[in-house]
């Protein structure tokens, strides 16, 4: 079972709500829930700073001698990143995604 369709789930037992299609969970309706810098922080265990590098959770811990992750604003507005290291990037949703 996925996080959204757990988290569509709840919302349906405590609003008594419908079920939505799962079609119906998209980029836009998670972040009228929470901002991508709210994301970001979560997995990463910190404030994210635009002016620090950061140690990337896609290595094992210990493993990242020289952090090599960076966040920054991108054109739209939207918060991207990109780690140097093995050249991964993009907005939050790609982030959790190379996560699991």
């Amino acid at each position: 079972m996925t996080w959204g369709f757990l988290l569509v789930k709840i919302n349906v037992m405590i609003r008594g709500e419908r079920k939505p299609k799962v079609s119906e969970l998209t980029k836009e309706l998670i972040l009228s829930k929470v901002d991508d810098y709210n994301i970001f922080r979560f997995y990463v265990g910190q404030d994210i700073d635009f002016k620090k590098k950061f140690s990337s959770p896609f290595r094992s811990k210990g493993a990242d001698n020289k952090p090599n992750l960076c966040f920054f604003p991108g054109d739209d507005g939207k918060i991207l990143f990109k780690d140097f290291a093995n050249g991964k990037g993009g907005d939050c949703f790609k982030f959790v995604q190379e996560l699991f």
